[in-house]
This record gives C-alpha cells, sequence and structure tokens, in this order.
C-alpha cells in the first residue's frame, strides 16, 4: 500500500485576508466613531438649547411676577436697561402717626422680618381724603432725601386692639404694629398704608460676559447688584413702555421724570440669551418677551 503524505492545517491568515479584514475594521470604527460624535454634538447642542431657553425663561417669570405685583405708582426709575421700582410687602390700616412713627393694623404674617428692615425699605401713606379719591402716597419716593426709611418694627404686645388701635376695634387674624422710620410722617386714622422695598433691574457685564443683575439690597444709597441671569447677548436686555390706549401707545424711556412715570401702564421685557458651550464654535441662542400690565 502507498505511503501518503498528509497536509498540516493552515496555521495563518494570507496578506490579502489581513488587509481586508483591516479594511473593513476601518470602516466600522469609522461608522462607530461617526455615530458617537454625532450623538456627543446632538447632546452638546441640545444642552445649549436648554441653557439659553431656560436662561429666558427665567428672567421672564421672575420679572414679571415682580412687576404684576407691584403697587399702584411704584415705578422710580424707568430707563431701556434698567428698571427701579417699589415692591409692596405689607398693606395696612393706620391706627395713628406720631413724628415719624406710624401704628398700624397689619394681617399676620410669617413676621415682621419679611419686611425688610433695611435702607431698601420705606413707608408710604395714602392722603386720599376719601377711598374713592385718587391715591397720594407720602412721603414721596421720588425725593430720596424725603423718603421714610423702616429704622425699626415692633409688633405690639396684647393683641390688635391697644394704644392707637383700640378705636379700630380690630376683629380677625391682625395684629397692632408700630414702624419707626427716618422722615417725618402724616396720615389720617384709617388711611391705607403700605411697606415697600426697592428693586432693581440692570444690565451689564460680569466676569467679560452680559449679565441681567438684580439688587440683593441698598447700601450707602447704592444699589448691590448681582447676577441673576445669564450670559446674554450683548444687546439681550431691553425695556419698552406704554400707556394707556387702543392700541396701547409706545413711549420713550420715562427715566425719573414723575408725570411720565406715573403714565406708564404696561412694560414689555425682551430677553436674549446664548449658551455657555459652543458646539462648531456656534453657540445656542434663545429670545422670549413678555409684556406686564401695571396697576398704575
Amino acid at each position: 500500500m502507498p505511503y501518503k503524505l498528509s497536509r498540516s492545517p493552515r496555521a495563518g491568515f494570507t496578506l490579502a485576508e489581513l488587509m481586508v479584514a483591516l479594511v473593513i475594521s476601518g470602516l466600522l470604527m469609522t461608522v462607530v466613531f461617526q455615530m458617537l460624535s454625532g450623538q456627543s454634538r446632538m447632546v452638546a447642542v441640545q444642552s445649549g438649547k436648554e441653557e439659553a431657553q431656560q436662561n429666558v425663561r427665567g428672567a421672564l417669570e421672575v420679572i414679571s411676577s415682580e412687576l404684576r405685583g407691584a403697587m399702584p405708582g411704584a415705578l422710580l426709575n424707568a430707563q431701556d436697561r434698567s428698571l427701579t421700582f417699589m415692591q409692596p410687602r405689607a398693606w395696612g390700616v393706620v391706627c395713628g402717626v406720631a413724628g415719624s412713627t406710624v401704628t398700624a393694623l397689619f394681617p399676620i404674617t410669617g413676621g415682621v422680618d419679611s419686611w425688610n428692615v433695611a435702607e431698601a425699605s420705606g413707608v408710604l401713606i395714602n392722603q386720599a381724603a376719601t377711598p374713592a379719591d385718587p391715591a397720594v402716597w407720602l412721603p414721596n419716593p421720588l425725593a430720596p432725601a424725603g423718603r421714610a426709611q423702616i429704622q425699626q418694627v415692633q409688633v405690639l404686645a396684647g393683641g390688635p386692639n391697644v394704644g392707637a388701635c383700640a378705636a379700630m376695634q380690630a376683629q380677625g387674624n391682625v395684629q397692632a404694629v408700630q414702624i419707626a422710620t427716618s422722615q417725618p410722617l402724616t396720615g389720617a386714622q384709617g388711611a391705607t398704608v403700605v411697606t415697600y422695598t426697592l428693586t432693581q433691574y440692570d444690565f451689564a457685564q460680569v466676569g467679560g460676559r452680559w449679565w441681567l443683575r438684580r439688587n440683593s439690597g441698598v447700601s450707602g444709597g447704592t444699589f448691590n447688584q448681582q447676577p441673576l441671569a445669564g450670559p446674554l447677548e450683548a444687546n439681550g436686555f431691553t425695556l419698552s413702555y406704554f400707556t394707556a390706549g387702543n392700541p396701547p401707545v409706545a413711549i420713550a424711556a420715562p427715566g425719573t421724570n414723575a408725570a411720565a412715570l406715573a403714565s406708564v401702564r404696561m412694560v414689555q421685557v425682551r430677553v436674549a440669551s446664548n449658551s455657555t458651550q459652543t458646539v462648531n464654535s456656534r453657540v445656542q441662542r434663545d429670545e422670549g418677551t413678555v409684556t406686564v400690565l401695571l396697576r398704575n
């Protein structure tokens, strides 16, 4: 029987097979990389859009809610990119006035500390002869030197019917409060009294970026401005003012002109924001506008 040699199994791949495998692997890696890179860009773009939208939405919600709650005649300084107004803290009824101190009945709330006993705080008393008359608030908040800044607030012990408040025969969830201020006051018993805090929004650069700012108080007559929303575009915060009418009539920024401020019935707020991160050297942006009807 003739002897036959057996062929041994092949121990490796040929060069052609290796080249084909490398080409296929490279193609697969390229496809996977492009898919992952595309998803990463999509995530970055979506994240940037959400950041810009949140900046715009948050800024508009805060400003509009505070302006809607502002008391009649609250505007003190209205510019194209800044706005100062009085934000009411508590409404009450005058029991009596003695010098620079007013005693009044206020609803029982979370405490007098929330009335912001600081340089930004103040008191106004309605001087109208009857409730039907137009309100005349004094001391005049447009005259800073005459503004009645709150210096001390004390809830009187013994319930609401104590001292000057006894004649009011108050009932319900109220308390007698004595407020000392920096200026002499005038006001008849039964008149409306309101405590307020000064609020200011403006637009400025912080760390090389534009931000909408809001004050955290007042010190030495200067508003302590803190970043609220941003970064915004270089022209990303504007204010427009309108008087009554159908349609409303746009007017120039009143500044501190008392007559022009009193004529403002609507404030339009525009905010435009950019994202902090870039994709292909581009930022995401969003823009929004809200129009607030004032109580004037």
